[in-house]
């Protein structure tokens, strides 16, 4: 299982680094930020917090409470496209700052549940102890998204 969480964590750092890197240097990622509801002073922060994650989770570094921010991180995300996506609202996703612009759809929801699952599979595998409470809060997250798609 430990090879499994090298490679969830190693894919899920590259992912939050290219995404990270992308939007740092985007003129219009704070309001593309702030179309999904973050307020500007966490949109400013949000590409450096997700560089460094990244490069501390592809050079294997932080452990599970590591892969557990990032498992947040992604979940928020998560969470916030699919509440603009279920109320009708198409912003740019953003995701890659500028190399993002199409609407966010039901597809980006789709593609964010699978790299949560990774970002968990990485936290299952960094610490066996937190196993439970881990899976608790994928299968907690999945329940709260599909409960978004029926509503």
């Amino acid at each position: 299982m430990a090879d499994a969480g090298v490679v969830g964590r190693t894919a899920i750092g590259a992912v939050l680094f290219v995404s990270g890197v992308a939007k740092v240097p985007s003129r219009s990622w704070p309001a593309q930020a702030q179309a999904f509801g973050l307020p500007r002073p966490l949109a400013v922060g949000l590409p450096w917090a997700e560089v460094i994650l990244g490069a501390a989770a592809v050079a294997q570094l932080g452990g599970w409470p590591l892969d557990a921010a990032a498992l947040a991180l992604l979940l928020g995300f998560t969470a916030a496209l699919t509440r603009r996506v279920s109320a009708g609202h198409a912003p740019p996703c953003a995701c890659f700052g500028d190399a993002s612009d199409r609407p966010a759809t039901w597809s980006t929801v789709g593609r964010n549940v699978v790299v949560c699952g990774l970002a968990g599979l990485g936290l299952l595998a960094g610490s066996p102890h937190l196993a439970p409470l881990a899976m608790g809060v994928v299968v907690g997250a999945l329940v709260v998204v599909a409960g978004l798609l029926v509503a």
